[in-house]
């Protein structure tokens, strides 16, 4: 029988393989150990991934900590004080595992350490060898590297080891260069597994491990390993672009930067859309460690091959790079540097195309002013009248930030015109982008242009025949005539907005009408008080009627714009009698809107009104069907005594409780408990002992524990205000009573409340 080291008395391993054939266990009967190695090896089928490991400890033994050099497979840290105890941990990885321990023995704690090794059996062999052709990802392999310095590290992670177990004595483990080694070995072990989760989790920790090999061995080992690899996972090759964008400080700095480009480049040229866009990102950021003649030396020429490869991809990701590069070369490559991307304009892909647009603004804003007219605008104009709708509409952006670069009289006579023409593009999608961008664009021409020709453009886009443009357009009703010049706004609003408003409160389109309902009742703040009742008012009143609820739930939210403008008593009159019909709305969205209004309509109408007209709606709230519209009712109750006073809730809020409190419905007597809670708030001393103590011990006896224990709370949240004489008197006996609840939710709430009030 093997003799094990001291502190351990058994290891097992159990696969998790369902081919009965290929379990394999490890015991004492398998290992073969020496007391004076801290290796312990067996052997275990190479095809199984997934393990159970038992590992059997000697009393005393503590901080057990059991690890495959990345998860911690078993942390325990408490000694064991009688007998031995069994742990298990999961096997995930081929890689050595790392046992590490203290073990008392005669008043003296030892620090042990073991290493298990997996051995494949002979029979796997054949496996793996047949196994290698089905790899997720291919190598370019050179024989002559296939025992490189990190094959040898491995190697000597696996075979040397410092520490010593003599019989007598044992030598204390501390730290040394052996445990980095081992970090190494496995993450170079898993840089080269097969599973693409081993390799992700080995990507993403590039840069920690390389702390370790030295900037030396990341530049000529690592680097150049990932130059010459293959991999044809999108989410690896994503997580990689990633990570050699921040390497610049572990290759040795902005001198040694320019190693990372051809990986990169490599990336950039890959068909999957992310993986380019990160590749290009991380290129820009690693352009600006480069110096001017490092850049011209080794930045330009990838941009070159990139801007005149064969596949598109690499054309497209070239676009990107033009911006970080132009500045900081010399006059000659600037002049190349604005001849390829020309070209790139000109390009027969439209995906190409598509690329150059959308950096065209970028590009400009890195030129001197006074060279952007002959340097990019021709590329503009070709841009502008391509004939693919997705190039053009990239180019409504271009053109506004060349239109912050150029002078007045350039501007007016280069860019606005082809501002212009996209409010009447052929295609929808153009459109819909000017809509989108109809403020930027607003800002860039409205110096310039005669107020009436952009709010003619404006009106056409809300009358567009595609009902996607009408709503964008509709979005930005409200902020277009904002930035409308103040001295005509109300006219131009009144004259000719208005016309168009009318018309879409008709729209067929529901979505059109839901944003003409949310953006309409702010111009009642643009045109005043009497022509919001002659011109909105009526507007309002349709889209109050609206069939579909999102427009009516539009309107009810922005009721407060219009009754800063109108007041109180004409809102009454006028919109009063809608609102209370949408009080019994079939969409409770709509109830839930309204009922969250009333404190506002409260402040606006005074007491006497509200009572009369609204009030009955708010205590018929608390008993709805809808969860949200009773709790929303409670919440308004504290704001509504807290604007008419705590009598105003005794005579009216109170008496509603107390009916409530007698409800056969137990979700009743809930809703009762629930207003009581927020009252207590806005109520003082005297009202809460007086008017809600009386209706809160009354369903501390209920039958059902849902309100007992919800009477706990409100005892929690009204004792906060009641002083400590009374806390004792009257709540404290309460509390305790729950507490020795059958019940264990009431029991815990009980004791919740008791803690909160130090009881």
């Amino acid at each position: 029988m093997a003799t094990f080291p001291d502190g351990i008395q058994d290891i097992n391993y159990r696969s998790c393989d369902n081919d009965d054939s290929q379990k394999l266990e490890l015991s004492q009967r398998d290992l073969a150990l020496n007391r004076n190695r801290e290796r312990i090896s067996g052997t275990k089928s190479i095809s199984t991934n997934i393990g159970w490991l038992d590992l059997v400890m000697e009393r005393g033994c503590r901080n057990i900590r059991f690890e495959d050099g990345y998860n911690i497979i078993i942390n325990q840290v408490n000694p064991f004080p009688i007998g031995s105890i069994r742990l298990s941990g999961a096997i995930f990885r081929k890689t050595p595992h790392r046992l590490s321990y203290t073990l008392h023995r005669r008043g003296e704690d030892i620090e042990c350490v073991h290493y298990l090794d997996w051995v494949p059996n002979d029979s796997d062999q054949e496996k793996k060898k047949n196994a290698s052709g089905n790899r997720k990802r291919e190598r370019r392999s050179d024989p002559e590297r296939e025992m490189d310095d990190d094959d040898k590290l491995l190697k000597k992670s696996k075979t040397h080891r410092q520490y010593t177990f003599p019989d007598s004595k044992k030598t204390a483990v501390g730290k040394n260069t052996d445990d980095s080694l081992y970090q190494i070995a496995v993450y170079v072990d898993e840089i080269r597994n097969e599973d693409v989760t081993l390799f992700l989790n080995s990507i993403r920790k590039l840069s920690t491990i390389d702390l370790a090999r030295g900037v030396e061995r990341t530049r000529n080992k690592l680097i150049q390993f990932l130059t010459d690899t293959i991999y044809d996972e999108d989410e690896v090759l994503l997580v990689l672009t990633e990570q050699l964008g921040n390497f610049t400080p572990l290759v040795g700095g902005p001198d040694h930067v320019h190693c990372l480009l051809l990986p990169l480049e490599n990336l950039a040229t890959v068909e999957e859309t992310d993986v380019r866009d990160k590749a290009v990102e991380s290129l820009r950021k690693i352009a600006d460690k480069h110096s001017s003649a490092s850049l011209e030396e080794h930045f330009v020429p990838i941009l070159r091959r990139l801007a005149t490869g064969d596949w598109f991809t690499s054309r497209t990701s070239a676009c990107g790079l033009f911006s970080v590069v132009y500045p900081c070369v010399n006059p000659a490559i600037k002049a190349e540097v604005k001849t390829m991307f020309r070209t790139l304009c000109r390009d027969d892909t439209p995906m190409v195309r598509r690329a150059a647009a959308a950096k065209l603004g970028e590009f400009a804003k890195v030129f001197k002013k006074n060279q952007v007219v002959e340097g990019l605008h021709p590329s503009l104009t070709d841009l502008h009248v391509d004939e693919q709708d997705s190039v053009r509409l990239l180019t409504a952006e271009s053109a506004m930030a060349f239109g912050t670069l150029l002078d007045k009289a350039n501007k007016k006579k280069l860019v606005d015109p082809n501002l212009i023409e996209l409010f009447d593009d052929k295609s929808w999608r153009v459109r819909y982008i000017v809509a989108e961008k109809l403020i930027e664009i607003q800002d860039v021409l409205g110096e310039d242009m005669d107020d009436n020709h952009l709010v003619a453009l404006f009106t056409n886009l809300l009358k567009d025949p595609e009902g996607e443009v009408r709503c964008a357009a509709t979005q930005r009703l409200q902020e277009f005539a904002l930035n409308l010049p103040e001295d005509k706004r109300q006219h131009i609003i009144c004259s000719q907005l208005l016309n168009v408003a009318k018309e879409l409160v008709i729209d067929g389109n529901q979505l059109v009408n839901s944003e003409l309902a949310g953006v309409i009742m702010g111009l009642a703040l643009l045109i005043g008080k009497e022509q919001t009742v002659s011109e909105l008012l009526p507007i309002y009143m349709q889209l109050l009627n609206d069939q579909t609820p999102e427009v009516r739930l539009n309107i009810i939210s922005s009721l407060d714009k219009v009754n800063e403008v109108i007041g109180a008593a004409q809102l009454s009159t006028s919109l009063l009698p809608a609102i209370v019909g949408l009080a019994e709305d079939g969409k409770w969205r709509v109830r839930l809107a309204i009922v969250q209004f009333m404190p506002l309509l409260a402040s606006q109408l005074g007491q006497e009104f509200f009572d009369e007209k609204l009030l009955p709606l708010c205590l018929n709230w608390l008993t709805g069907h809808v969860f949200s519209i009773r709790e929303a009712s409670t919440l308004i109750m504290k704001e509504l005594t807290q604007k008419f006073e705590g009598q105003w809730a005794s005579t009216n809020i109170v008496p509603k409780m107390q009916k409530l409190q007698k409800d056969t419905n137990y979700l009743q007597r809930m809703t009762c408990l629930f207003c009581l809670n927020t009252l207590s708030e806005a109520m003082k001393q005297e009202k809460i002992l007086k008017e809600i103590m009386p209706i809160v011990k009354d369903l501390v006896e209920d039958d059902v524990p849902n309100v007992r224990f919800n009477a706990a709370k409100d005892l929690k949240r009204s004792g906060k205000n009641i002083n400590t004489t009374t806390l004792t008197s009257e709540v404290k006996p309460l509390l305790e009573k729950l507490a020795k609840d059958n019940d264990f939710d009431v029991r815990y709430f009980a004791e919740e409340a008791k803690n909160s009030l130090g009881l």
